[in-house]
């Protein structure tokens, strides 16, 4: 039945099986065309082969179906963002934190999305909403730090990062950016204690590496101890 068919299809989409996927998803579909989640599944293998006015469909069918789904919603809005229409997307990320206030991914998409359109000051308030909502999601302090740092508020910057190394102590990222942190405020022992702690936790890390080196040659107790 429906079930099997969208458990295989979801296996399928796992491994990477798009063309696959794709069938099974279509078969589920025919079985159980009223499956909100069959058809956002289907949309999302479609646009993995770049079929993006055909996923629109799904998405449509999608929330025609169950139109108070937060995911679904910011699903779409990324999937307009692709087609380039960017003032649908903003009211299908508007429309995913109206039906569902509680849900940080929500905001922190539509925080994502405005960031990408340029709109920092925007970003910035609903990458708050989403920290608000969930103080443990981990990939909206850092969008929140990393913006706030673009600002230039070095500062709650810095706070966000560090909430986020807390919450993920194995995530070599925000040490990376704690690094420039340091660097903009001038402090480069401190930027390379932060730069040498990403390399532990991730060794192939060219950016950290490449911040490291920058790191060292401007620090000049570094430039003391190194021999000539």
């Amino acid at each position: 039945g429906a079930r099997a068919h969208f458990n295989y299809a979801t296996a399928l989409q796992e491994a990477g099986r798009l063309d696959e996927a794709a069938e099974e998803f279509s078969t589920a579909l025919r079985f159980n065309p009223g499956s909100a989640k069959a058809h956002v599944n289907l949309a999302a293998v479609l646009i993995g082969k770049e079929k993006l006015e055909e996923a629109r469909t799904h998405f449509e069918d999608a929330l025609r179906i169950d139109p108070n789904n937060a995911e679904f919603h910011s699903g779409y809005a990324y999937l307009l963002e692709r087609l380039g229409r960017p003032d649908e997307a903003a009211a299908e990320c508007e429309a995913a934190v109206r039906v569902e206030p509680k849900s940080a991914l929500a905001w922190h998409s539509y925080g994502a999305f405005l960031e990408k359109q340029g709109k920092l000051e925007e970003a910035i308030a609903q990458y708050r909403h989403a920290v608000q909502v969930d103080p443990r999601l981990v990939d909206a302090h850092i969008d929140l730090a990393s913006a706030l740092f673009v600002k230039g508020d070095l500062p709650e910057a810095k706070a966000h990062y560090l909430e986020a190394s807390r919450l993920e102590p194995k995530l070599a990222q925000p040490h990376n950016y704690l690094g420039k942190v340091f660097m903009r405020e001038g402090n480069a022992s401190q930027a390379i204690v932060q730069f040498e702690e990403a390399l532990r936790l991730h060794p192939d890390f060219p950016e950290a590496e490449e911040n490291l080196r920058i790191a060292k040659a401007s620090d000049p107790q570094f430039l003391l101890q190194s021999p000539k």
